[in-house]
């Protein structure tokens, strides 16, 4: 067990690494870091390039790994996260999420158990980044990649998939904060405040 946050993004919308963002003391990534490892012990980031964030003050227990498709979005970073966190169910989450809850973290791992994955639906929508994975669907995800697929929604319709509909996450994060993301700086000044 693992867990991955992606950080490979390029920020456009936001106009700044998201990643560094001031967040409760430190950064956004970093804080994020801190919320996967008390869920899983540890966290793997997928960067751009393994020195990436080395001036940044992570967590204990963090460590930053080259993305294997820099470039081609969250899906090569999915696939780069579970090939670095090796055998077993691996959550794995955006750097951009500051409500992330380890509860949460910890009740999709308990879920994926003899899934390729479990991945909640909020509003009708997949939250593929905000998921946990069995790495035996790196092949198949990694597979779909190179046939030139981008869209994780899309990738992760060809894996076994359990849909953990709202109900059962409001017990572990009853006004669901943790799908909460940050992609302008208007939206980061209305969480940050």
């Amino acid at each position: 067990m693992a867990g991955i946050v992606l950080a490979g993004g390029r920020s456009n919308r936001m106009g700044t690494d998201k990643a560094l963002l001031p967040w409760r003391g430190s950064t956004l990534l970093a804080h994020v870091c801190r919320m996967v490892s008390e869920a899983c012990g540890s966290a793997t980031v997928v960067a751009e390039s393994s020195d990436r964030f080395v001036k940044a003050e992570l967590p204990p227990h963090t460590r930053v790994v080259a993305d294997l498709y820099p470039g081609l979005g969250p899906l090569g970073g999915i696939v780069t996260g579970l090939r670095a966190a090796g055998e077993g169910i691996h959550v794995v989450t955006a750097c951009d999420m500051p409500f992330i809850r380890a509860e949460l973290l910890r009740f999709l791992l308990s879920e994926a158990d003899g899934w390729d994955t479990a991945i909640p639906e909020i509003d009708g929508h997949l939250q593929p980044l905000c998921a946990a994975y069995d790495s035996r669907c790196a092949d198949t995800l990694e597979s779909r990649l190179l046939a030139g697929e981008r869209s994780v929604q899309s990738a992760v319709s060809a894996l076994n998939l359990k849909v953990i509909p709202p109900p059962p996450l409001l017990a572990v994060d009853p006004d669901l904060v943790s799908f909460t993301n940050i992609n302008t700086p208007e939206q980061y000044a209305n969480l940050h405040a």
